[in-house]
């Protein structure tokens, strides 16, 4: 998943899906996501907490393991700099977004609040594998490698699409016309993988800056540091219509690696995957995914069902 904060409101100018995303139609309003709370900070990073409402009692519940039972907390995280999936408002506000909106959900399957850590996307596994998060939503893709320290439960599918400033100076086309040229990438995201396998002469490969949000990697295009970045399809589509009133970006070129997003669950605490797996089911079955999807206009990456660690590569 990559990142940024809407029409740069966002913290200096995110990402990911430290991630990525399908082709989407995005019609997505920056307000779309209001009615979340949140609160607190830590370090680096900020604490969001949101509730789950009455407690349910539905099959996803049962199966929550008793230590969470117990609590009646999830403790997640998300770096909330890839709007429209997660973001805060140029103000600062509370967490919002598709990502924030589907935990919300889930958590409500399930009975039990779950509160968010604002982080730094390249973070996010290491804090779970560590016992600091329960899971994380953040447009996180799920892959082979991934999957060796946390489980997917994936909930929609996404691509990577290259962003570039507006009227697209440098004629970037394909990503191969990126090679021998500086390219910023939000560290630890997908993007970073596919810009280091473009087809690039040995001696002529893309210049990558790995920085640590995405804000930062779109603000050194727009300063001309480098030539592009690379985001999420969806995020880089509502960047390029929301920055500077849609004049500071433009997406180019066709979408890369399309794969699935997966919330990010820890592997040692038994029976959680399952439980959010049959979470997800339930909001998928009433209805309540296909409504968000339509709230953000990113029907195109929706998924039918809610698998378990189905990364393809």
């Amino acid at each position: 998943m990559s990142s940024v904060r809407p029409s740069d409101p966002t913290r200096a100018g995110r990402p990911g899906l430290r991630r990525r995303t399908a082709a989407v139609a995005l019609p997505v309003l920056l307000a779309a996501a209001a009615g979340l709370t949140a609160c607190g900070s830590s370090s680096s990073s900020s604490t969001s907490t949101t509730s789950s409402g009455s407690a349910a009692s539905g099959s996803a519940a049962s199966l929550l393991p008793a230590a969470v039972k117990k609590s009646g907390e999830l403790r997640a995280a998300t770096d909330g700099t890839y709007p429209p999936n997660e973001y805060r408002d140029s103000a600062g506000g509370p967490l919002q977004g598709f990502d924030i909106d589907l935990a919300n959900a889930i958590a409500q399957k399930l009975g039990v609040k779950i509160t968010f850590d604002d982080a730094k996307f390249d973070s996010l596994i290491t804090g779970i594998a560590g016992g600091r998060y329960d899971l994380a939503l953040s447009s996180m893709t799920d892959n082979k490698e991934r999957e060796q320290k946390v489980d997917f439960v994936d909930y929609f599918t996404a691509g990577t699409s290259i962003l570039v400033k507006k009227g697209n100076p440098q004629h970037i086309a394909t990503l191969e016309d990126l090679c021998g040229q500086d390219v910023a990438l939000e560290a630890g995201t997908v993007q970073v993988k596919i810009a280091q396998g473009a087809k690039c002469a040995a001696r002529n490969p893309i210049k990558v800056a790995q920085l640590p949000d995405d804000a930062t990697a779109r603000q050194q295009v727009l300063t001309g540091r480098a030539v592009a970045d690379m985001n999420d399809f969806p995020v880089a589509e509502y960047t390029a219509r929301t920055s500077g009133g849609g004049n500071d970006f433009e997406v180019v070129g066709q979408q890369y690696d399309s794969a699935p997003y997966g919330v990010a669950v820890a592997k040692d605490i038994k029976g959680l995957t399952a439980a959010v797996q049959a979470a997800l089911k339930e909001v998928i079955a009433d209805g309540t995914y296909d409504q968000l999807m339509t709230k953000y206009g990113i029907e195109a990456g929706a998924l039918k069902t809610a698998t378990v660690n189905g990364a393809t590569s």
